[in-house]
């Protein structure tokens, strides 16, 4: 991943802006308090074809609303596996996550955003 955000964001080139991207490995429940003081909290969060089990969704929705900021995004682009999109959506709904997806198959990116009071 490090190496493909270099080549994106062409490591030769030189930025004077502040904008700033990293990636860094997370084990969805694993220390993530621990990992939000050292890295803090993201405006973007993206999961692609992450979800095997049922028994991972709380855990990694527990994990992206800990370290999303209140108005950020978590980009998931869904493929089922194991796994229907029902639950996952309704898993986000019961973390306080609301989703748009402009697809007609299950499968595709879904777009998560905290709900608005």
């Amino acid at each position: 991943m490090r190496k493909n955000v270099l080549n994106n964001r062409g490591a030769k080139k030189t930025y004077t802006d502040d904008t700033t991207i990293s990636c860094h490995q997370l084990r969805w429940g694993k220390n993530v308090s621990y990992f939000k003081k050292i890295h803090g909290v993201f405006d973007v969060i993206i999961g692609s074809d992450i979800i095997y089990t049922e028994e991972v969704l709380d855990i990694l929705f527990d994990t992206i609303v800990s370290l999303l900021k209140n108005e950020g995004t978590f980009f998931l682009a869904f493929a089922r596996r194991n796994v229907s999109i029902d639950l996952v959506l309704k898993c986000a709904d019961k973390h306080s996550l609301q989703w748009k997806c402009d697809l007609e198959d299950e499968e595709g990116i879904y777009i998560f955003t905290q709900k608005t009071i």
